[in-house]
């Protein structure tokens, strides 16, 4: 099927090939002598608690998220011709910038309800398997749906019955089945007779996001799993689950993005090597003369989607610093 407005975008019903897991994506972009050996199959037991509020570096932190958000702003203000007229880029960056400009707006006009840190916790001790599942490659399906819910308020069946299935999936998928329970929700007047608010559905999905955030953490945050660990701090943070705004975590989002003055999120892989993003979510910039005598290498390779998320999550633990933290 086609969608109106976006004639080139088209959905399949027919159910994809599947991609790597986790720890499959971990072992084909990581050097055999580098790689880490991990028994993911049951539980850790070990949901580590590393409040913000309660940081000795606080202040600085505070100080770092903000910063970040300006370079972030300067960045897109300084390249806001990111497509190249391809029609498959526009559809998807509009979507994720959409998204993230929605929740941005929110969490500006409003005071957040933030959950009980053991709603996930408690969950979390239950999901088994973690990192062996394959990733659902539904190619355009993502893009397709997002399209048709923020630009004509339409879901199709095929999308109400993947991304808004209620078992939860992994990586991208289960990240998006989320991003599109948090779209429908706040675009309800879509949709005036159906009710998406499920709060046991969204503490099942944050749970497994957690587990599978952990595993990202336990590899030390594989270059190719960096935006993927993004989202899951974004979507679960700004659905008011602490678990997921922790120091360590900060701090390491942080260390992902350019020094330069127009702190992009960068991408040190190959961007052929990168199964999830295509080539034109890539750009390479050259360093200014200044930013050179800094210390910023010469050439830096930035990833829109990544820097995107990257914007988000630092607004959302802005939002939770300032709502919750004494400095």
């Amino acid at each position: 099927m086609h969608f109106k407005g976006h004639p080139n975008i088209k959905i399949s019903p027919k159910i994809p090939s599947d991609g790597p897991s986790i720890l499959e994506a971990y072992s084909i972009v990581t050097p055999t002598s580098e790689l880490t050996t991990l028994d993911h199959t049951e539980p850790s037991g070990d949901i580590k608690d590393k409040p913000l509020c309660k940081s000795s570096k606080l202040k600085q932190l505070k100080e770092d998220v903000l910063d970040g958000i300006d370079r972030i702003l300067k960045f897109y203000e300084s390249h806001s011709n990111i497509s190249n007229g391809r029609i498959d880029t526009i559809v998807g960056l509009t979507a994720l910038r959409e998204f993230c400009r929605k929740i941005v707006e929110v969490i500006k006009t409003s005071t957040k309800s933030w959950k009980s840190a053991n709603i996930v916790n408690q969950r979390a001790m239950n999901v088994s398997k973690v990192g062996h599942e394959p990733e659902y490659m539904w190619g355009s399906i993502k893009e397709g749906c997002l399209s048709a819910l923020i630009v004509n308020c339409e879901m199709p069946h095929v999308c109400e019955k993947t991304l808004g299935a209620e078992t939860p999936e992994s990586q991208y998928f289960l990240a998006h089945q989320l991003m599109y329970r948090i779209l429908m929700n706040q675009m309800s007047d879509c949709f005036p007779k159906k009710n998406f608010i499920n709060e046991e559905v969204n503490h099942q999905l944050c749970a497994k996001m957690y587990r599978e955030a952990e595993l990202v953490d336990k590899l030390n945050y594989p270059e190719i799993h960096r935006h993927l660990f993004g989202e899951y701090v974004g979507f679960c943070g700004f659905m008011g689950y602490p678990n997921f705004l922790r120091e360590d975590w900060l701090e390491s989002l942080l260390s992902w993005q350019s020094r330069s003055e127009y702190g992009c999120f960068t991408y040190n892989l190959s961007p052929e090597s990168s199964y999830e993003f295509k080539e034109s979510y890539f750009l390479e910039r050259l360093s200014t003369p200044s930013e050179i005598e800094k210390g910023i290498l010469p050439k830096e390779t930035c990833a829109f989607p990544t820097t995107t998320v990257g914007l988000l999550t630092l607004a959302i633990h802005w939002d939770y610093m300032e709502e919750n933290c004494q400095s």
